[in-house]
C-alpha cells in the first residue's frame, strides 16, 4: 500500500497483478504435475518451478518492513495464525480425505510436516529475518549473518523440504527492494529487460534438482514434500 496527497491508502497495482501470475503459474504447475505422467520432462513444468516460489517469497520479503517496529512476540504469535495454523488445518482435512478414499499411505505426522512446505517456510524466514535485523546493531549485518545460516539448515534432517538457503535470500531481496524501491522504481525500465534476459541465458543451464540439492524428486513426492502449495 502507498498513500496519495490526501493520505488516503492506495494500491499498488503491480503487485497484485504479480501475485496473479504467480498463483496462476502454481496452479498451471500442480495441473501439470498431477496431470501428465512425465511431468519433470514437461518443459512448461520446468519453466515454472525454476521460479514461482522464489517469486512468492520476494513479494513477502518486499513488505517485510512492516515487522521492525513489532515485538518478536507479537509477530511470532501474528504469522504462527497466519501461516502455520491453516497449513495444520488443511494438512489434517487433507489427510483425512486421503485416508478415507484409501489415496495415501503418509502418517498424520508426514502430512503435517510436509504439506503446504511453503508457509512453514515463510514462517521460517519471517524469524530469521526478525532475529536479523534486532539482534544486530547494524540490519546489513545481521541479514548477513542469518543468510549465512540459512545455507545449513537445508543440511539439517527434516528441513531441507524448507529450502531456505533458496527462500531466505529472495525474501530478503524482497526487502531490498522495498528499503530502495525509489531507485527501483526509477530504473525499472533498464532492471526489468536486464533481469528478463539474464534469466533466458540461466535458464538454459537450469537443472530442476536445483530446488531439491541431493534430493531424489521422486522420494520428495512419496513423503508429500512438495505436494500442496508446491
Amino acid at each position: 500500500m502507498i498513500r496519495s496527497i490526501d493520505d488516503t491508502p492506495k494500491r499498488m497495482v503491480w503487485i497484485d497483478l504479480v501475485k496473479l501470475v504467480a498463483i496462476f503459474l502454481v496452479l498451471w504447475g500442480h495441473c501439470i504435475q498431477y496431470f501428465v505422467s512425465d511431468f519433470l520432462s514437461n518443459q512448461v513444468f520446468v519453466f515454472i518451478y525454476s521460479f514461482h516460489m522464489p517469486l512468492f517469497m520476494v513479494m513477502s520479503g518486499f513488505f517485510a518492513s512492516k515487522l521492525i517496529g513489532r515485538k518478536l512476540k507479537d509477530v511470532f504469535m501474528r504469522k504462527f495464525l497466519q501461516l502455520i495454523l491453516p497449513a495444520i488445518l488443511f494438512s489434517s482435512l487433507i489427510w483425512i480425505q486421503c485416508r478415507i478414499l484409501n489415496q495415501t499411505e503418509k502418517s498424520i505426522v508426514q502430512a503435517l510436516w510436509y504439506y503446504f512446505w511453503f508457509l512453514k517456510s515463510l514462517f521460517v524466514c519471517v524469524i530469521l529475518f526478525y532475529v536479523g535485523i534486532k539482534v544486530f546493531k547494524k540490519r546489513w549485518i545481521g541479514l548477513i549473518v542469518m543468510i549465512l545460516f540459512s545455507q545449513f539448515l537445508d543440511f539439517i534432517p527434516y528441513l531441507y523440504f524448507l529450502q531456505l538457503r533458496y527462500m531466505f535470500p529472495c525474501y530478503v531481496l524482497g526487502y531490498i527492494l522495498h528499503r530502495h524501491k525509489e531507485y527501483f522504481y526509477r530504473y525499472a525500465k533498464v532492471i526489468a529487460p536486464v533481469c528478463i534476459v539474464a534469466f533466458i541465458l540461466l535458464f538454459a543451464k537450469f537443472d530442476k534438482e536445483v530446488l531439491y540439492p541431493a534430493i531424489n524428486f521422486n522420494s520428495i513426492l512419496q513423503t508429500g514434500g512438495v505436494n500442496c502449495c508446491s
